[in-house]
């Protein structure tokens, strides 16, 4: 087995260039120490966490201070057979306390936000069915979390004057799944395929006297997913990328007039790799983004840009 342990600190400021803002300060500071070792076959991982957090605001009022511990314990087994199955269990106790800008940011920020504490359950599996010169993997996993103090943010006044706020209770359940495909066709052609798919039921558990209790906690869509398919010869290749989202509701009522529609998006991109030097390269891209031209939204009424390019440059060194 192995002990290991570590300590990380944190000091954050923030300024605004707007008159009568907040000017905070933040040492935030994380410890772990933990257990990790295998017994028949089985491998562990156990975890205690800590956080301290200490928040300064000389322009008005601040966040309170904070200490907290979190444990963490995961199981995994050693590949099994010829397909290299693997099972997956863990439990995780965790806690996020708000940015800055949830904080603190003007019209929006609400210094009397709780930290989200979430106590989150998963159990899974990976599988390689096939492998040679075509690779295909498949992995999946069912997890719950129960999260108090969900943070959220929620129109307040009206649709375009937001506010950060507290959920109190939000149970979520769900299944995240990926299939990766990898093709050798040739020594110079190769095809690579990842295709993901997420389940999440979030819902708002806080009070059974509220409208909204068991509803789907606004903008998180319970279908979502996304695929990659890539076909290369040698250094050169094509990119076809799909997103989908299924509908969301824009405040926690899901009432139709709440409905946020679900969309798909289609990016292309091509892109070209050049060895500068033997260990070094650069990657050139071109991309068509949302080329169907699709209008969608991620937030209510906020539209997001319809057919338009991108061009990207990466110097790997």
């Amino acid at each position: 087995f192995h002990l290991y342990g570590g300590l990380d600190t944190k000091i954050s400021k923030l300024d605004f260039n707007t008159e009568n803002a907040s000017s905070p300060n933040r040492i935030h500071s994380i410890g772990a120490f933990g257990l990790k070792g295998l017994i028949q076959s089985i491998n562990y991982d156990m975890q205690v966490s800590s956080q301290s957090i200490i928040e300064q605001n000389a322009s008005g009022e601040r966040a309170p201070n904070r200490f907290i511990s979190n444990p963490f314990f995961s199981i995994e087994n050693e590949a099994i057979g010829k397909m290299k199955l693997k099972f997956k269990a863990w439990y995780k106790n965790s806690f996020r306390i708000p940015t800055f800008n949830e904080l603190y940011y003007n019209g929006i920020g609400n210094v009397k936000l709780k930290p989200e504490e979430a106590s989150q359950y998963s159990i899974g599996f990976s599988i390689l069915p096939i492998q040679r010169n075509f690779l295909l993997k498949f992995i999946s996993s069912i997890y719950y979390s129960e999260v108090k103090n969900q943070i959220l943010a929620i129109p307040t006044k009206n649709l375009f004057v937001w506010s950060m706020q507290n959920i109190g209770i939000v149970h979520t359940s769900g299944n995240e799944s990926r299939i990766e495909m990898n093709y050798e066709i040739n020594p110079r052609w190769t095809m690579d395929c990842k295709i993901n798919y997420t389940y999440q039921k979030s819902l708002d558990f806080s009070s059974d006297n509220s409208p909204t209790f068991k509803n789907q906690v606004a903008y998180i869509p319970v279908h979502s997913g996304n695929g990659d398919l890539s076909i290369q010869r040698k250094n050169t290749g094509i990119q076809i990328s799909i997103f989908a989202s299924s509908l969301r509701y824009a405040l926690n009522e899901n009432i139709p007039s709440n409905i946020v529609d679900g969309f798909i998006l289609v990016d292309v991109g091509l892109f070209t790799k050049v060895k500068v030097f033997a260990s070094q390269e650069i990657r050139f891209q071109f991309t068509l983004k949302n080329c169907l031209n699709t209008s969608y939204a991620f937030v209510n009424y906020y539209v997001m840009p319809e057919r338009n390019v991108l061009f990207s440059l990466n110097y790997a060194f």
